[in-house]
């Protein structure tokens, strides 16, 4: 590997590890702004668990955390960083029951944002609900939700990111309220990168609030 290679490969996962993680807190926090009862019910699972664990939160602990969870796969369906995702088919693949058949070589762009806002999979995909990702979630088809890809080259950072989020969070609930402001924008407006979709201008009433 040239050293010209190795400095851009660092590079790129500097860049997936950290902005997307950002964006990805940012957006929460604006929907929990704007849905105080998703917010309360949040703040109230982390105390819960700050009490059952005497105040020292584990990786166990974080991996046990329903409505968190259900919050972060909810965040990023609604706002997946990557919107599109491009493969290159290895050999030629003919679908089943048709005469479609995709050549090798082919470039392949899968549209996560289409999928992940397609009302026959998630009815009102506009609503911002992470009840959506219930129990009965894990019978919904796995390509249905691709945040991190899917198969072999999916995201290398997904466990370490989404942990990043929800360490996140929790300090962030912990320690202040959200809310709306005269200047929140009622729809978020995206800078569109080499990368991932920032969100512009994002303004947010923070409040210092004592957690007990």
């Amino acid at each position: 590997m040239s050293d010209q290679r190795f400095v851009c490969e660092l590079f790129m996962l500097f860049l997936a590890g950290f902005d997307t993680s950002a964006t990805t807190i940012c957006n929460t926090l604006y929907e929990l702004a704007l849905n105080h009862t998703i917010q309360n019910r949040l703040r109230e699972e982390i105390r819960n668990m700050y009490i059952k664990s005497n105040g020292e939160i584990t990786l166990d602990d974080i991996n046990t955390m329903f409505y968190l969870d259900t919050i972060c796969k909810e965040t990023m369906r609604k706002y997946p960083v990557i919107d599109i995702i491009t493969r290159q088919a290895s050999s030629d693949y003919t679908f089943r029951n048709s005469q479609l058949t995709i050549p090798k070589g082919q470039v392949i762009h899968i549209p996560v944002y289409s999928i992940h806002f397609d009302p026959d999979i998630y009815p009102k995909p506009e609503i911002y609900d992470p009840e959506r990702f219930d129990e009965v979630a894990r019978f919904r088809r796995s390509m249905h939700y691709m945040p991190f890809g899917f198969g072999p080259r999916s995201c290398i950072g997904e466990r370490f990111g989404l942990l990043q989020l929800k360490m996140g969070l929790i300090t962030f609930l912990r320690n202040y309220k959200f809310d709306v402001c005269e200047k929140t924008p009622r729809k978020l407006k995206y800078i569109s990168t080499v990368l991932i979709q920032h969100p512009k201008d994002i303004y947010l009433k923070i409040t210092k609030i004592e957690f007990t």
